[in-house]
């Protein structure tokens, strides 16, 4: 891989004025405007098949698909990234995927198809004790295709019918200790089972998105809300094309619904819409293809999919949508994208993809956001190195205002790792790290500190 001389000095001169980003210095970019956002050193040491979600919490992000790989590691379909490497989760799952993962009474639990992990019965839906995998309840019949916590409730979604003599019909709530049906749950034909695959919560709502005809007793097509009593329905719901619901996002009260049709209520629109709480409307012309996945930051939503078009410009199953009009994020990706994650100004991208802004991108790629100098003040963390330039050692001072997962490195000028220093939660007040740094060249390197969703990064030098 060759570097790019002129988008290395764009990072230095960023550096060297102490703009607080949020994120990693980047060595490459590419031809196309955009390109430079997808982080290469990410993406490299990704998976070796699709990555269908993720979730994080505590400073670490959590991976589920159908690899069974993750950093050359042996990882089975679920894996663990704290910031410098994948590592596994117990054991994982012994077949097929895993769809949907969520944190609940601060466990962890997952959704998907499999039966087994490390040998022992686990169906569809399973919860990590701290030390392995364990079902959760009486098993579930049929697969489980997304999880949403609300309050004191765990909702699962997916293509389920029945648990334990409970009938669900696409939809159950989980209390911790057993299942519940929903109203009824869902319906789509005498011939057809229902399918439920996106499920978002607002406060005592729970919005629910997949292929069916009725909720309850309610006629809904394919989109319906639950208020915790009764079902009702968005308009006249969806359909044309397969009529699914594959994603939902909320940004303040607009219901973002994304999937595969071409008609909302009495609306034309093309594989996503906005339901206001009282009308539907279309986002542009849409995506050319359908859409799997969106994903939140600020007031911009971000879509993942298979289509190569949105609002008419070529994209490249990922794009963004800022509330007028569409735009893309670098050359896209090479193929679908299955599951989006936003991390503060980060967003994480896992699928069926190898390239993502024409880089080395593993079933998974991190979309790095650029901020202004107005987005975050530089002294927030109030980073001190002194002395500045050394030689044997120097200290690294900060200041952290609220507790949380901290992250100090070392990178040298191609923006690899040369030293791991903090990565832990740490509680807040001042901090001082002492780096012996006996064993680097003289040089050039940049000290890199993250804590949750702030990032800063600044130069130092090492005269011998």
């Amino acid at each position: 891989m060759k570097t790019n001389l002129f988008a290395m000095i764009a990072v230095v001169q960023t550096i060297l004025m102490s703009i607080c980003l949020n994120v990693c210095p980047q060595n490459q970019a590419s031809p196309i405007s955009g390109d430079e956002n997808w982080d290469e050193s990410f993406g490299t040491s990704g998976m070796n098949a699709d990555v269908n979600c993720f979730v994080k919490k505590d400073g670490i992000l959590y991976a589920g698909g159908e690899f069974t790989k993750a950093g050359g590691n042996n990882i089975n379909r679920i894996a663990q990234w704290d910031g410098v490497s994948w590592s596994p989760i117990g054991h994982g799952f012994d077949q097929n995927a895993v769809f949907a993962m969520e944190f609940f009474n601060s466990a962890l639990y997952a959704g998907g198809i499999f039966y087994k992990s490390n040998g022992q019965a686990m169906k569809h839906f399973a919860k990590w004790n701290g030390t392995e995998w364990v079902q959760p309840g009486s098993v579930i019949d049929y697969q489980v295709d997304c999880l949403a916590s609300a309050g004191d409730a765990l909702y699962l979604g997916g293509g389920m019918i029945a648990t334990a003599g409970i009938d669900l019909y696409g939809i159950a709530r989980w209390d911790g200790t057993q299942f519940h049906a929903v109203g009824g749950g869902l319906w789509l034909s005498d011939y057809y089972t229902p399918d439920v695959f996106a499920i978002e919560t607002d406060d005592n709502d729970v919005y629910v998105g997949g292929k069916f005809s009725r909720a309850g007793t309610v006629d809904a097509s394919s989109i319906a809300k639950w208020d915790g009593s009764s079902w009702s329905a968005l308009g006249g719901g969806v359909s044309g094309g397969d009529g699914v619901v594959t994603s939902l996002a909320l940004i303040g009260n607009d219901l973002y619904v994304a999937g595969g049709f071409t008609v909302a209520g009495s609306v034309s629109v093309n594989n996503i819409a906005r339901w206001d709480g009282s009308q539907w409307s279309p986002l542009g012309s849409g995506t050319s293809g359908p859409v799997y996945t969106l994903a939140v930051i600020g007031d911009k939503l971000f879509a993942g999919g298979s289509f190569t078009q949105a609002g008419g410009l070529n994209v490249n199953n990922i794009a963004m949508w800022d509330g007028s009009q569409w735009s893309s994020l670098g050359s896209g990706t090479n193929q679908w994208v299955k599951a989006l994650y936003a991390d503060g100004n980060n967003l994480y991208a896992g699928g069926r993809f190898t390239k993502a802004g024409n880089k080395t991108a593993k079933y998974i790629a991190r979309w790095q956001t650029a901020l202004s100098v107005e987005d975050h003040d530089p002294d927030d963390l109030q980073l001190r190195l002194f002395p500045n330039p050394f030689s044997g050692s120097t200290t690294i001072q900060y200041h952290l205002k609220e507790p949380g997962h901290v992250q100090l490195v070392i990178d040298d000028i191609t923006g690899r790792n040369a030293a791991i220093l903090v990565n832990e939660v740490q509680l807040p007040g001042e901090h001082k790290v002492m780096y012996e740094a006996s064993g680097l060249r003289k040089g050039i390197f940049f000290v890199r500190l993250c804590i949750e969703n702030q990032t800063i990064v600044k130069k130092i030098i090492k005269l011998r």
